[in-house]
């Protein structure tokens, strides 16, 4: 007989990402077992359970672009602003927001190769504009 962390852990491996698997997730449920989505507040039962995997898996990679490119934008932004830190801080969730996307299999090689770039360009201009404050004994903007 399986844990229950093992049982928990094949089900995330299932629903999520690129070996995404809607099937082989309903099947790991008992006959008389269900799954509740706490967001939707809703209990899901028999062949029904695999609608919250396959809506979630198909809504969060546009979510996760979205929020991708309006934390990279609000970055700039705070960058432009000379707010460094807060800057740095939209970097890393860009950084973050990239990863989620990745291993989600959300995004391809080519795709991938943009969002890094984005994020290191980001990245590349809060670490000159914070090496120049420094230089002319400027607080560093926070």
């Amino acid at each position: 007989m399986q844990t229950n962390e093992a049982v928990i852990r094949k089900l995330y491996a299932v629903a999520e990402g690129a070996n995404r698997n809607t099937a082989e997730f309903i099947s790991l449920f008992a006959e008389d077992g269900y799954f509740y989505d706490v967001p939707a507040g809703r209990k899901y039962y028999g062949q029904e359970i695999g609608i919250p995997v396959d809506a979630y898996a198909s809504a969060f990679p546009d979510m996760h672009r979205e929020l991708f490119d309006k934390n990279y934008a609000f970055g700039q932004t705070l960058l432009a602003s000379g707010l460094l830190l807060p800057a740095l801080d939209f970097c890393l969730k860009c950084s973050h927001l990239f990863n989620v996307l990745d291993a989600s299999g959300s995004i391809g090689v080519t795709e991938r190769t943009a969002y890094i770039l984005r994020v290191r360009q980001l990245a590349v201009a809060i670490a000159q504009a914070w090496a120049a404050s420094n230089a002319e004994g400027a607080p560093s903007g926070s």
